[in-house]
């Protein structure tokens, strides 16, 4: 990746909060995202970078990843999975 822009550490919080929920945040439902969103508190989004952790077939949180393309965020996450050793996600 050339050139990442400076990006707020909240974008990447809400991914990894959207995992978190076992599945990649580009999974939620593009009609219901809005509304899901609001009732979250705007802590769920449908963008892509966000991937749970699964260890041992055990959800124990999300990794988010901003900055790049939606395809380089997901890049970037399977990396750091497959670095501490959780289970790959794919989207």
């Amino acid at each position: 990746m050339h050139a990442c822009r400076h990006h707020p550490v909240q974008a990447e919080l809400t991914r990894a909060g959207s995992a978190s929920h076992r599945q990649p945040s580009s999974r939620l439902n593009p009609a219901d995202e809005i509304k899901l969103s609001l009732a979250a508190g705007q802590r769920l989004t449908n963008l892509e970078g966000g991937l749970p952790i699964v260890i041992d077939g055990v959800c124990v949180g999300g990794i988010g990843v901003g900055s790049g393309k939606g395809a380089e965020d997901v890049e970037v996450a399977r990396a750091a999975l497959a670095a501490i050793g959780a289970e790959d996600q794919i989207p």
